[in-house]
């Protein structure tokens, strides 16, 4: 069984956490497998969505296609597959209005989040958690899921993810939220062009320097162009197609906000895996590493981990990164009990 649905919550209106007020809140939500078998809730990153995967032949490729069907990590005969899009996002959930590319939303956090994702959950009957697990912004709820709802949640899993953005990360995140905040001031071809160059910006952040290197050098294409430049160009073209610029501005505005205080998890009885990922800029493995210590150190029980890649932050988006199945694989088994992986279960990443 699969599903796609939008739910409407908080219906007499919801204040955020930063002052703001909204006067309902709808979030869109995909589901695979059955209702009833332990629920493993799928966080994605800044710009993802519900859509983890095809719900039919016909359908199109989810962002983590390779990792869900039978045989695979994210076994719908095994578990409850449930997805949704962010509050402030622009894939059917609650944010700004698709329609003007200047629309403005107001301020949110990471646990406004979190808490509308919980009243989506609790109006189609879902209460507790096997696993919550997601990378980067999806990482941030995984973890802030924890924190807020610790008697609803048996496990948790960040990929990519630290207690918060470093100053490094936070720099280029102001770079970012500094090119939309003129862009949506200036109309909407000003908008869609600023959404680009916080893309490009981002990206640099997304892959390595030795993927960078490896892949580009100084190579110069047909176009006279350096290729890294196209590359870069063709990536800030492919999020322009698909993504609100508001929506950008205040889901990476709430994620340099966010940082995890450790003592709201401390002596949490929910296991919490950590995945660090080689190269990553955004999240320095080093980083996600001291996060894991300090978990430990405040008596919860960590698995960590560290990807060895190329391509730095990206990889948990990407089919045959060394390792990731068998690491999402483990955090499954621990939550919901042993299973056989697949072989040859590995396809397209869309975004990539």
């Amino acid at each position: 069984m699969t599903t796609k649905t939008e739910v409407t919550v908080a219906s007499e209106g919801l204040t955020l956490d930063r002052g703001g007020w909204l006067p309902a809140a709808t979030v869109a939500v995909e589901t695979w497998g059955t209702p009833g078998r332990p629920v493993v809730l799928v966080c994605h990153a800044l710009t993802g969505d519900a859509h983890l995967a095809r719900h039919h032949a016909a359908d199109r490729a989810g962002w983590w296609e390779w990792l869900v069907g039978p045989g695979r990590p994210l076994d719908p005969e095994r578990a409850y597959i449930v997805a949704t899009n962010v509050l402030g996002g622009c894939a059917g959930t609650t944010g700004p209005d698709l329609a003007n590319p200047t629309a403005a939303f107001p301020a949110i956090t990471v646990g406004d989040m979190v808490r509308v994702e919980s009243l989506a959950l609790d109006s189609l009957g879902i209460g507790d958690l096997a696993l919550v697990i997601g990378g980067s912004l999806g990482g941030m709820r995984a973890l802030e899921w924890l924190a807020a709802f610790p008697q609803r949640v048996r496990a948790a899993a960040g990929i990519g993810v630290s207690a918060g953005l470093s100053a490094q990360a936070l720099g280029a995140n102001h770079v970012q939220l500094q090119a939309l905040a003129w862009g949506l001031a200036h109309g909407p071809e000003a908008a869609r062009s600023a959404l680009g160059w916080a893309r490009m910006s981002a990206m640099l952040t997304y892959r390595s320097a030795s993927h960078l290197n490896g892949r580009f050098g100084r190579s110069v294409g047909p176009s006279g162009n350096f290729q890294v430049a196209s590359y870069l160009d063709h990536q800030a073209d492919k999020l322009t197609a698909r993504f609100h610029p508001a929506s950008y501005y205040r889901l990476a505005e709430a994620m340099g906000w966010w940082e995890l205080d450790v003592c709201r998890v401390a002596g949490a009885t929910a296991p919490v895996w950590l995945l660090g990922l080689e190269g990553d800029v955004l999240f320095p493995a080093s980083d996600v590493r001291d996060t894991a210590d300090r978990l430990g150190a405040a008596g919860v029980r960590v698995h960590y981990h560290e990807l060895a890649n190329a391509v730095g932050h990206d990889a948990f988006l990407m089919p045959g990164a060394s390792g990731l199945d068998a690491w999402v694989a483990a955090a499954v088994d621990e939550a919901i009990g042993r299973r056989t992986l697949a072989a040859g279960t590995r396809g397209e990443a869309p975004w990539s």
